[in-house]
């Protein structure tokens, strides 16, 4: 494609039958059958003869060309094709309101305006972040809030750390509230936090005097939910707990207060800790107005601004902070997707700090021309010539794609998104622009492109995501653990599995000082207000009862409704509490997404759309130093991982990789809670020992299973000495588990498996069989050091996070005998030979010698005689070579 300036050039073009009619009035005009016409009316229909000529000689067009036409002043600039109208050109648009506005006004008549603000307190005075507040105004002249015949103000916001949020100003902060009567309708109430009844909506009063000062705040008490007896006594156990650290608290408050910035439009923003990625917006709030370049008309130049976001900051649609330093660049190809990366300057943009990445388009103006002499004809002519004085720009109407060349530092690109609605299937995250390009405009992403295209729909917000933070370097401080449940009506089936895993989750967590949150979502955040879905705030896990409180609240959970990533980790988001740690659960993509008070989406298809909030949101968590771990378990996440990377990371969990090292996981439901206690382990300095038996019995070929072997498990201390970490006996499954503890997160440790036979098992003759003995690292195999006849092996460098798998295997390789021996005496102990009488009904005494002529001991022998029933012996077990004699008696009968 070039892209050069071409000189004005002449050419001929047909002009068609509205050129001809002129033609012909023109000539009737010089010949006397007509009145003068005028230039309008001359070509009606022609959209190329704005400067068309009403005489029939080359003089007379001539004088009327040049009395009517300006040389620079594009001829069919206003006409638009498919009937789409391009806003004001920059420059014209400045030039028709100069002259619109050219009579005084009057400043007086301006009206004044104000703002409003709320401040929010709790019973003990202490700030409330977090709430959220809708303001209405009276019109209907009756007291008191009537949602029917009272205005929306069209103002929300959510206070912040101070408790204070402010509403009536614009993007540029300018105050936008008449006088008036304003109601504080809330919208959001925090966790703890009792919610208002209807009809208490505080109100405050703009009067005339008023307008254009400082209003007072309007002040708002929020009470505390009120609690049963145990949960008040967890909450007391939690508060003492914090009593006892309250230097730390101190701290925490101190980097909160500072860390915490407020949106423009008063949104609450995500807290920053001090590893904030430094390409986010400085002032986080909703995206601001464009800073874009101006298009020209006189240049020839238009402008493509794509809005870049990084973090929610409210609920508001738009409520996103920009992003500075992401790479696009412009591609040519068609309605089939890009093809080519257009290689000049212009087709490559970096976002700047308000998020703005813009393309100053050259070459898009539109053809300018005028119609000069007849060519063809006489009275009619039938052909002019076309004078062009500016040709059409290359790139004029030109529709290019939009794709990502690089992240921010500390950001990564999603290149592909999962979208779709009965069946779900990754999409490349490109864009194209739309069907006009022309000087003097400029194009906004979410109004002139990427805001429809079927499954591929956008917020028009270009989505990148935050590199997500490691966990606390420390293993013995414990985490704080943010727990976010989706309960979707698709989990109806599987909701024993959920909390059963995530019961599991938290018990895997005891032990390590840590505490854990409960949050829930589905079509919105909380799934309820009641048990049956509500949030939990952050609660110790080892003090006191809490573990079964906790479980209790799991288990008093049910499922139903859509699916809304973006509400459900929001309220993570907007949380007062650092978390360490956020692990989102969940079966399936998003259908839904946070629109103001309400909810966006249908309900049943993945847009773009819904996954870029759910980015937004688990950005502002991640933006806070928190690690989120995405769990997508069951089949409705079981393709492409695209989503789950976007909200927490790149690296997937598979076979080799610490589930500590891991972003997301996709799993069974069978899987989900080992998966979960890996994570759990993982995330406080531990590593699990799963140990296997398998045996073969002798003359078998099979390997089974087996329960009862018990194990030690031990953990070097030294060049050679080993320290007890643990022992167990395998269960019905034939596996038994250990854990261990480490004291740094780089920590690494040998440890040594030796199985303990008991006595019984001995003298079976089991054998260990040292080259089938096997042992995986996180899936992988790994070589291990086999002593087969002290009945052990050991792994080494085992590390944080590892999930070590061992199977050992015996085989019986001793051969049980018995040889049995009966004889039959009478009372006078004289033994009967054999072709002995004896009268029938007298009583005989019978003896039986047993003996072990195999190479194992024999166990439980019992010995039966089908004519005389049970002898008795004088034990059960027999070792190889040794006999022992059992006895019976009874009369004989003589035989038929």
């Amino acid at each position: 494609m070039r892209h050069v300036y071409r000189h004005a050039r002449s050419t001929r073009r047909k002009a068609g039958w509205g050129s001809s009619v002129a033609a012909l009035g023109a000539a009737l005009l010089v010949v006397g059958l007509t009145g003068p016409a005028s230039s309008a009316d001359a070509a009606p229909e022609d959209p190329t003869a704005v400067e068309q000529s009403t005489a029939a000689t080359e003089s007379q067009m001539a004088t009327d060309a040049d009395a009517t036409s300006t040389e620079d002043q594009p001829a069919a600039e206003e006409q638009q094709v498919n009937g789409d109208q391009p806003a004001t050109a920059a420059g014209e648009g400045d030039a028709a309101e100069t002259d619109a506005t050219e009579a005084p006004v009057d400043a007086a008549a301006e009206p004044v305006r104000s703002t409003l603000a709320v401040e929010v307190t709790d019973e003990a005075g202490a700030a409330v972040p977090g709430v959220g507040f809708e303001l209405w105004l009276e019109s209907n002249g009756s007291t008191g809030l009537q949602r029917s015949d009272d205005t929306d103000a069209d103002f929300d916001c959510t206070t912040a750390g101070d408790g204070t949020c402010i509403a009536g100003a614009d993007a540029s902060g300018a105050a936008q509230l008449d006088a008036g009567t304003y109601y504080w309708v809330q919208t959001e109430t925090p966790d703890g936090y009792q919610a208002p009844e209807d009809g208490g909506e505080p109100a405050a009063t703009i009067t005339d005097d008023e307008a254009g000062t400082v209003l007072d705040p309007t002040e708002v008490t929020l009470a505390a939910v009120e609690e049963d007896e145990g949960e008040v006594s967890d909450q007391a156990t939690d508060e003492t707990a914090a009593a006892d650290d309250e230097d730390a608290a101190e701290v925490d408050a101190d980097e909160s207060d500072s860390d915490e910035e407020t949106a423009t439009d008063g949104e609450r923003t995500a807290t920053g800790g001090s590893d904030r990625p430094a390409a986010l917006n400085s002032e986080d709030g909703a995206m601001a107005p464009m800073s874009v370049p101006g298009a020209s008309s006189t240049d020839g130049t238009a402008v493509i601004n794509v809005n870049v976001g990084g973090l929610r900051t409210g609920t508001a649609s738009n409520a996103v902070s920009g992003l500075e330093g992401v790479t696009l660049r412009l591609h040519t190809g068609n309605s089939n997707g890009p093809s080519n990366p257009v290689n000049e300057d212009w087709a490559e943009c970096a976002s700047d700090s308000e998020g703005d990445c813009s393309f100053t388009v050259p070459e898009t103006q539109p053809e300018v021309g005028h119609q000069g002499e007849c060519i063809r004809g006489w009275l009619i002519c039938w052909e002019y010539e076309w004078i062009v004085t500016q040709p059409e720009g290359d790139n004029y109407d030109t529709r290019f794609w939009v794709l990502q060349e690089s992240a921010s530092d500390g950001w990564y690109a999603n290149d592909e998104l999962v979208v779709g609605q009965n069946s779900h299937s990754s999409s490349s995250y490109q864009f194209r622009t739309g069907s006009q390009l022309r000087a003097g405009q400029t194009y906004e992403s979410g109004s002139d492109f990427m805001a429809s295209g079927g499954q591929q729909t956008s917020s028009g917000i270009w989505q990148n995501s935050i590199a997500n933070p490691q966990l606390p370097q420390t293993c013995q401080d414990g985490l704080n653990v943010a727990l976010v449940l989706d309960l979707s009506g698709s989990m109806d089936s599987y909701l024993g599995n959920l909390k059963n895993s995530a019961n599991g989750f938290v018990n895997a967590l005891a032990g390590t000082n840590s505490s854990v949150a409960l949050f829930t979502f589905a079509e919105s955040a909380p799934r309820s207000s009641g048990t049956n879905g509500q949030n939990y705030p952050l609660m110790a896990i080892d003090a006191g009862n809490n573990q079964q409180t906790i479980s209790n609240r799991i288990n008093a959970y049910s499922s139903g409704g859509g699916t809304n990533w973006d509400s459900g980790l929001y309220q993570v988001a907007q949380s007062s509490t650092h978390f360490d740690l956020t692990v989102v659960i969940t079966d399936g993509n998003a259908t839904y997404y946070r629109n103001g008070s309400s909810t966006g989406g249908n309900g049943s298809t993945t847009n773009f759309r819904e996954t870029e909030y759910a980015t937004f949101s688990a950005n502002a968590i991640k933006a806070d130093g928190t690690r989120v771990l995405a769990v997508g378990v069951g089949d409705g996440i079981s393709g492409s991982a695209a989503n789950l990377s976007a909200i927490s990371g790149p690296t997937p969990y598979s076979s080799g990789t610490p589930a500590n090292s891991a972003d997301y996981f996709q799993s069974s439901w069978q899987q989900l809670a080992s998966v979960l206690s890996d994570i759990a382990k993982g995330a406080t300095c531990q590593a699990t020992i799963d140990v296997t038996k398998f045996t073969q019995t002798y003359g078998s070929t099979t390997w089974e299973e087996t329960p009862g072997w018990a194990f030690d498990a031990e953990q070097q201390t030294g060049t050679s000495t080993f320290a007890s970490i643990g022992d167990g006996t395998t269960g019905t499954e034939g596996s038994v588990e250990f854990t261990v503890q480490f004291d740094t997160m780089n920590a690494t440790t040998t440890v040594r498996l030796t199985e303990v036979p008991n006595a019984a098992q001995q003298d079976l003759g089991w054998e260990l069989v040292a080259d089938r003995a096997t042992c995986t690292v996180n899936g992988a195999g790994v070589d291990v050091e086999v002593n087969a006849s002290g009945l052990s092996l050991t792994i080494a460098e085992i590390g944080v996070n590892d999930h070590v798998s061992c199977d050992f295997y015996n085989r019986q390789v001793l051969t049980p005998d018995i040889e049995v021996v009966k004889h039959g005496w009478d009372a006078q102990a004289n033994e009967l030979t054999s072709g002995s009488s004896v009268v029938s009904g007298t009583v005989i005494t019978w003896t039986y010698e047993v003996t072990n002529t195999g190479e194992t001991t024999l166990h439980d022998i019992a010995v039966v005689d089908d004519q005389v029933g049970t002898a008795s012996c004088p034990a059960t077990t027999l070792p190889p070579g040794e006999s022992m004699t059992c006895t019976a008696s009874g009369p004989v009968t003589a035989l038929p």
